[in-house]
């Protein structure tokens, strides 16, 4: 299936890299993370609240919800990882968007900026 049969999608944006020091279209993590977070939290609160009858079966329902406990860890951190540059991986901040403190880049090149003198 190509891209073109899926429909359009929406354009992704752009942001500011700091150290490729240029706009550029970041890798955007999957934005339903943080609902499978929550879900996860609820989840909890439901092991919690059950907890003295999943004790009964020692066999099947401890290990399932150590499971579910342990699972927690890498839910978490997909939910609160932020965009990364697509060019050179530096995570990115979701507040500066490609325009808003963007500093313009200097049209002098490398090797000019390294023999100037310093002052």
């Amino acid at each position: 299936m190509s891209s073109s049969e899926d429909g359009p999608q929406a354009p992704t944006p752009t942001m500011y890299c700091w150290r490729c020091d240029d706009v550029i279209r970041p890798v955007m993590p999957w934005p339903h993370w943080s609902k499978v977070w929550w879900a996860w939290c609820g989840m909890i609160v439901v092991i919690t609240i059950v907890s003295p009858v999943m004790g009964s079966d020692y066999f099947c329902m401890i290990p399932t919800m150590m499971g579910i406990i342990v699972a927690g860890g890498p839910i978490y951190r997909f939910a609160h990882e932020k965009p990364t540059c697509s060019v050179c991986s530096a995570e990115l901040d979701p507040s500066r968007r490609a325009g808003t403190g963007v500093r313009p880049k200097s049209k002098r090149s490398k090797t000019e900026t390294q023999e100037s003198p310093a002052s």
